[in-house]
Parts: C-alpha cells; sequence; structure tokens
C-alpha cells in the first residue's frame, strides 16, 4: 500500500487562521532564492525537503501519545505544557519544511518505498507505556534529528535555508533537553525488571531511522534513489548531508550518545 502524507487545509475559518500563520512564516523566513538553482537540483531539493516535513509530522501523533500518557499518569504541569509547546514547534517545522518544497517546486505527498515514514499508524490508539514513548520517540528519534539538524546546518549554504534550520536547531536543543530530563524521571519509576522490555520496545525507532533519517538500513533501487538524491541536494548546499556523512552522524550518535546515556538513566541493553 501506498503511503501518502497530504498538507492540505480545511474548511474557510482554518484556512484564515492557517494562512495568518503563513504570513508570518513569510515574514520571518522568507524564501526569494530557491528558484535560482537548476531544474535537476530543484526536483532534489523539492523532495528532500517533502521528507523533511514527513519527518517533523510524524512527530506529532508521537507528542500526542506522550502528552496523553503524561496526563493519565498525573505527570507535574510544568511537563505538560512542554509537551503542548513542542508540538507547536513540530507544526512550525512541517509548515516551513513544506513551504521550502514548495518554493523548490512543489511539495510531494507521495513517501517512495524504502523509506519508514509513517505518521498515521503513530496515531492510532497505544497500550505502549509513557516510559516507552519517551524513549523510542524522544530520546532516540529527537536525540538523532538534532544531530542531523546540527550537522546539515554545518554544510549548508544557502542563507535562508540556514536562518531555517538555525532556528529548528535551537528548538531541537530544548526538545533534546525535555525528553532526557522527563524520560530520567520515568523511568525512575519502572521497576528493574521490566526496563528492558522497555529498550524492545525502542528498537523499531531504531531501525526506523536508520531507513529514513539516513540511508544505512535502506537497500536495492530505492537506496540508490534515495542516496543519489541526497548528494545532490548536499552537493548544493541546500540542507542535506551526503549519504555516508548522514550515516556517520547517526550511528555515532547511537553508539556514542544515546546509548550510554539510557545506560545513564537506567536501561542497560546488557
Amino acid at each position: 500500500m501506498t503511503t501518502k502524507v497530504p498538507m492540505g487545509l480545511g474548511e474557510k475559518t482554518v484556512q484564515s487562521l492557517h494562512q495568518r500563520y503563513e504570513k508570518r512564516l513569510e515574514a520571518d523566513y522568507p524564501l526569494t532564492t530557491l528558484g535560482e538553482y537548476s531544474a535537476d537540483v530543484r526536483d532534489a531539493a523539492r523532495r528532500f525537503w517533502s521528507e523533511r516535513a514527513w519527518s517533523e509530522y510524524a512527530a506529532l501523533p508521537v507528542l500526542s501519545q506522550v502528552l496523553l500518557k503524561l496526563i493519565s499518569a498525573k505527570a507535574p504541569l510544568d511537563e505538560i505544557a512542554s509537551v503542548t509547546g513542542i508540538l507547536q514547534d513540530e507544526s512550525f517545522h512541517t509548515a516551513a519544511s513544506v513551504r521550502v518544497a514548495e518554493a523548490f517546486g512543489g511539495y510531494v505527498d507521495e513517501v517512495p518505498e524504502g523509506l519508514a515514514f509513517e505518521p498515521f499508524a503513530l496515531a492510532q490508539p497505544s497500550s505502549l507505556e509513557l516510559a516507552a514513548w519517551l524513549v523510542a520517540g524522544g530520546c532516540v528519534a529527537e536525540t538523532v534529528s538534532r544531530a542531523l539538524i546540527q550537522a546539515r546546518l554545518r554544510k549548508t549554504t544557502n542563507p535562508e535555508l540556514r536562518a531555517l534550520l538555525s532556528r529548528t536547531l535551537k528548538d531541537e536543543n530544548l526538545h533534546v533537553a525535555f525528553t532526557w530530563a522527563t524520560a530520567e524521571r520515568v523511568v525512575g519509576l519502572v521497576d528493574e525488571s521490566r526496563r528492558k522490555e522497555i529498550l524492545a520496545m525502542a528498537a523499531p525507532t531504531v531501525e526506523a531511522t536508520f531507513r529514513s533519517q539516513c540511508t544505512e538500513g535502506m537497500s536495492g533501487p530505492s537506496a540508490a534513489a534515495e542516496r543519489k538524491l541526497r548528494t545532490r541536494v548536499a552537493e548544493a548546499g541546500l540542507g542535506s548531508l551526503t549519504p555516508d556523512e548522514e550515516n556517520v552522524v547517526v550511528t555515532r550518535c547511537l553508539n556514542g550518545t544515546i546509548v550510554p546515556r539510557l545506560k545513564r538513566i537506567g536501561l542497560r541493553f546488557t
């Protein structure tokens, strides 16, 4: 089954609110130079930034699950309020990425075979506990996302995209700090005997990371097409890394940051 991630507008009242939001985006982050690149570069860039939109959009159901679980667990209000703020950030990142894709020639709503973007499945009622959502959707996904954005910013030469990535990185720094602090508190309440189960629940997120955030987990024609696309965007300085650079960043983040930090909050793989 083909996955599509539509980004259409709603009824007139919602459209009016959305248009005001769009005007603020345009004022703060103008995109006037993206039409100056060659047709093949723009086509690759619009596809890459559509992927960025899917990735940011997928954070919304994950955070919504965290929000519901926090409320159910009678968590401190500051944690609940923080999640609502992060949801707003991720909505902004999604809308901004769609705008970039449109400026390059048009947002693409169809997810190519081989990429692990399935936001709608993440929005279904879930029996996973709060700790598992925090570890999978936060400690793993947000920390990897922050590492990639930080590395992409260093390689991006277009000033308009640099401004947008810089804003995104500032948001991601806060998201990661919140995630780890909250995960440490929540994991501390989990019995030692059940902590390995939480790690097992997070394993699919790691696999998906290698099939979406980088190309290490992809194979066949889809991997070749994706590597070519990201290489073209990286060489033009438009927000991507080369596939090999991405693989290094993700692997280093998992082994050098995420695994040791999980160990420090009480989640050990061995």
